[in-house]
Parts: structure tokens; sequence; C-alpha cells
């Protein structure tokens, strides 16, 4: 969403949900060098701690100076890049920690920015989601693939119904530990990236 300002109107409803909270337990477990991508507006600032050196990417510039505003709340060095998550400008196993939070549902080729996130981690190190995902229900996940298209031109490209777990998976990590809410449409999980048998 390249609206910075109707981004965040769209998302408050979803925060005073419990999002919020779902954020917040997520960054409990983030310290080390850190890139977040997607970060768009740059929501999940107020949750890292002082344990961490951040790099928040986004592929919208438009968004990420809205982020800026923001990057000073709380005690840690923030580094804000205007990136697309498919093709990363890091170099492989710089960072210990990979954030993604409601963002591999719009990016194109959800594969290719899941292997540069695997790249860029540090071997054993962990990718942290939050993210809606294709409902385990057979009927709800019929009507997500129903809403979809139409959803993806109201939503700036967002996919209703991914299965964004087993492509992670399918591009080299290991899932730790998963959570579902909302019915199965919304998961929490932390995964490993494992040494590439390449």
């Amino acid at each position: 969403m390249t609206w910075p300002w109707f981004y965040d109107l769209a998302v408050y409803p979803l925060e005073l949900l419990g999002l919020s909270r779902q954020r917040k337990s997520l960054m409990v477990q983030v310290t080390g060098r850190v890139l977040e991508i997607g970060g768009g507006t740059g929501v999940n600032l107020p949750y890292y701690g002082c344990n961490c050196r951040l790099v928040l990417t986004d592929p919208h510039e438009a968004l990420l100076r809205r982020a800026a505003k923001r990057r000073n709340i709380g005690p840690r060095t923030v580094t804000l890049a205007a990136a697309d998550a498919q093709r990363l400008p890091f170099q492989a196993a710089s960072f210990d920690i990979v954030v993604a939070t409601l963002a591999f549902c719009t990016i194109p080729q959800p594969a290719m920015a899941f292997r540069e996130a695997h790249r860029v981690l540090r071997p054993t190190g962990k990718l942290l989601l939050l993210e809606h995902v294709r409902a385990p229900q057979p009927w709800m996940a019929r009507l997500q693939n129903i809403l979809t298209p139409s959803w993806r031109i109201l939503a700036d490209g967002c996919h209703l119904n991914r299965d964004t777990l087993g492509v992670a998976a399918a591009s080299g990590f290991q899932i730790v530990r998963k959570r579902y809410g909302l019915g199965g449409v919304l998961l929490t999980a932390t995964l490993i990236a494992c040494p590439s048998t390449a």
C-alpha cells in the first residue's frame, strides 16, 4: 500500500482486536542484528527492544518516509532502506534474525523472498513471521480463492489464500514454533534457517 496514511488507518482496527499483542509477543525473541522486510510505515518499531540493531526495509519509499518519523521510538539503532525482499542488497549471512509481519501476502514471488531471507541469515538464524494465511477449513479456503483476485486490486497485491508456511519450509526453513489465531487464518511462527546442502 503506497498511501501511508491509508495503510495505518486500515490496520488500526486489527491492532485493537489483538494484532498489536501478536506483534509484541513475536518481538520478545528479537536480539542482535535484525532485518525487517516489508516494514511499511514502521508499525513494529515500538515493539523492538534495545538489544538489537535493526535494518527496516520496504520497496515503497513513501512508506519509509512515514517510518522515519517513528524511528526514534525506543533505545535502539534503526536504519531504513528501500529494498525489494526478492532481491535484498545485503551480504550473505549478515543477520541474526529476519522479521516479516503481514508482508509475504503481497510479495509477488514469495519463494524468492524466502530464499533471500535464508541467504542473508547466519546459519541457524531465525525467521519470525506474523502473517495471514490460507484457511484450514475447505469452505473458507475456497472463499479466499474467490475473493483474492478482487482483493489483490484493492489491497496492493495482497493474497488472502497463500500457504506461506509451506513455501517457507520448501525454501530451506525448519518450523520450530507455530500458532494460529482467528480461525486459522492468522499465523505466528518461528523458523530456523537450515544449513544449505548444496
